[in-house]
């Protein structure tokens, strides 16, 4: 009589380290936000995401490590794109704007809010962690928006200024002050960041060539 064979019953498949990472990365963010950082303790992240507590070892060293890597993954998120090939002063005003809008898309997200609500409490290295979250997000943004601006001024399109002046304070004058509204638990509408992008845009208006 031929012998039975069953096939072996396959386990799930591994699931791939980068989406293990970020599932990590919204468990703590989640438990933070929600709970606070007493609760959030490496065997509470490693239970709600579902996985061994030596396989969240793999990963990260520690608590502070984690939070750390979780801020800089956030921060890490790509910021809006400034082309270098732009035709006309009046296209400098069209891209600042469009760039503006999409710069308070990324830091005004009820996500957004939250990590630097996160990062006003209490928590272990919180000025070495709110440091490394300036740098890679806001102050990087800022680097990146005065080099479009001078890069523009050397094409013939605007007339020298302090670029990086202006820059920290078009991104401070909408983003700043409006984190901390939405961290106070304040709503957020459109009438509060339109009228801050239309005066940096009246800011740089006198600054255009006429090319």
């Amino acid at each position: 009589m031929a012998e039975n064979h069953h096939p072996r019953a396959r386990g799930r498949p591994p699931i791939p380290e980068k989406e293990m990472r970020q599932r990590i990365y919204n468990v703590t963010f989640s438990l933070l936000i929600e709970q606070g950082y007493n609760i959030a303790t490496m065997d509470v992240i490693a239970q709600k995401a579902k996985i061994a507590k030596k396989t969240l070892y793999r990963f990260v060293r520690n608590r502070e490590d984690l939070i750390e890597k979780m801020i800089l993954d956030w921060a890490d998120i790509p910021s809006p794109s400034l082309p270098d090939n732009v035709n006309s002063s009046q296209q400098v005003i069209v891209l600042l704007e469009e760039y503006l809008a999409e710069i308070t898309n990324k830091y005004l997200s009820p996500d957004a809010i939250g990590l630097f609500k996160l990062l006003q409490s209490k928590l272990p290295y919180r000025d070495i962690l709110l440091d490394k979250y300036q740098q890679t997000g806001l102050e990087k943004d800022k680097v990146i928006l005065a080099s479009w601006l001078e890069y523009q001024y050397k094409e013939g399109l605007l007339k020298k200024f302090n670029f990086t002046l202006f820059s920290e304070l078009a991104i401070s004058m909408i983003i700043s002050d409006l984190l901390r509204k939405g961290a106070l638990g304040l709503t957020l509408t459109e009438t509060d960041i339109s009228p801050r992008i239309t005066a940096i845009i009246n800011l740089l208006k006198p600054e255009l060539s006429k090319k």
